[in-house]
């Protein structure tokens, strides 16, 4: 982190809205810092991953200020004391804890839809350290394999061309290649950090959970974006839109709400991606970030008026056709299917099956056709061979990334 992040950080705690300070002064003292922060990381570092990592850090820190500013200080006040009352810390150890509580796992404003938690309190310290480091060793070796492939694509090196050009069989294998060198480099950060806070006690093993979801998860966009990809920034992307939503007086299960959730959320990932892409890439505009988050937004949409046409015309689709349900009794050791025969209970299990794997078809067939203009930007930038891949490999003992060309 740079020291212009490191500022920012420090404003947003001084500036934090239980503070006396006025609103306003506030936000644009914090709005003010973030953005020089920007120019600071864009203008003076050479390095790539520099660049980015800060100018993501600074959008982030950024909308973590407007959420605090748009919601009410009581609440956060109130959220506040009733963790530390609860697990009877100190009000400075609550802030530390709600600052780096991103998708406020333990507290009651925890996103929805996460991973279960896989730690009890009963799991003692050095148990969730060995898992921990064998899910992390894992890791690792998942992002080593990742990395000797993506130097070994054409489409995903600085010197590459487009992913389009390619034949469709390689076309899939560079996305789902990039889908894990990214989803694994998150996982595996993500992991090591718990490492370091429950070693140092910082926190406790069951304040942990995943970062992603289940892949099984993913046979719809919405499924995807809310339940299967991390949830780190669903706290600030859907706050400004909350509040549109109560200062208007709108529903909150209305489809209104839920569109005006969505497109704000999408838009707001869309600039943060694209000040991100613009400090990385330097002389390319970034418009492909802009491109792929609308295209999601779109895709959901989309999704949704389908599933509801065929909702309205079948009497109910959810997954479950309730022509096949069947009940098996155990008559000694063979199960016995009543009311149905054999082959008419496959074909049942065949068509539960069916709106899944058409649904996993969808999803994947929407990131291909979505996604290639924005990997490519990132490769030809250089920030898939410098910031995503290892530099080192485990697999084949060479350190450095030259070693590979």
């Amino acid at each position: 982190m740079s020291l212009a992040s490191a500022t920012c950080l420090w404003a947003g705690v001084v500036f934090h809205p239980l503070s006396n300070v006025k609103k306003a002064f506030r936000l644009s003292m914090f709005a003010t810092l973030c953005i020089l922060n920007i120019c600071l990381v864009t203008f003076l570092f050479n390095d790539i991953v520099l660049a980015y990592a800060g100018c993501a850090t600074s959008m982030a820190l950024l909308y973590t200020g407007l959420e605090m500013e748009l919601e009410d200080p009581h609440d956060i006040q109130g959220r506040l004391k009733s963790h530390c009352a609860a697990r009877e810390i100190s009000l400075k150890q609550g802030a530390w804890d709600m600052l780096f509580s991103v998708r406020g796992v333990g507290w009651e404003n925890e996103n929805p839809h996460l991973p279960p938690r896989p730690y009890s309190h009963s799991v003692t310290t050095s148990q969730f350290m060995r898992e921990q480091f064998f899910e992390l060793l894992c890791g690792v070796l998942l992002l080593d394999v990742a990395s000797i492939y993506n130097r070994s694509s054409p489409a995903l090196t600085a010197t590459g061309t487009s992913l389009h050009t390619f034949p469709l069989f390689w076309q899939c294998c560079d996305l789902i290649s990039y889908a894990l060198t990214y989803r694994t480099g998150i996982a595996v950060l993500h992991t090591a950090h718990s490492m370091v806070s429950v070693y140092f006690k910082l926190s406790a093993p069951q304040d942990w959970v995943p970062a992603f979801g289940a892949w099984s998860d993913a046979y719809t966009l919405r499924r995807f974006w809310g339940r299967v990809w991390h949830q780190f920034f669903r706290g600030f992307l859907t706050r400004p839109a909350l509040y549109l939503i109560n200062r208007f007086n709108i529903r909150r299960q209305s489809n209104a709400s839920a569109y005006i959730q969505l497109y704000t959320a999408f838009s707001l990932s869309a600039l943060m991606f694209l000040v991100t892409d613009f400090g990385m890439m330097r002389r390319q505009t970034g418009l492909q970030s802009v491109w792929f988050f609308a295209a999601q937004a779109v895709g959901i949409t989309v999704e949704d008026t389908v599933l509801k046409m065929l909702t309205s015309y079948f009497d109910s689709f959810d997954m479950q056709d309730a022509s096949c349900k069947y009940r098996t009794l155990e008559a000694g050791s063979q199960p016995v299917v009543e009311d149905l025969s054999r082959r008419k209970a496959l074909s049942c299990r065949a068509r539960q099956h069916l709106p899944y794997i058409i649904g996993y078809a969808w999803v994947f067939t929407w990131f291909l056709y979505t996604s290639p203009p924005w990997i490519w930007a990132r490769a030809y930038a250089g920030y898939v061979d410098s910031g995503m891949n290892l530099r080192f490999s485990v697999l084949t003992w060479k350190l450095d990334a030259r070693d590979f060309r």
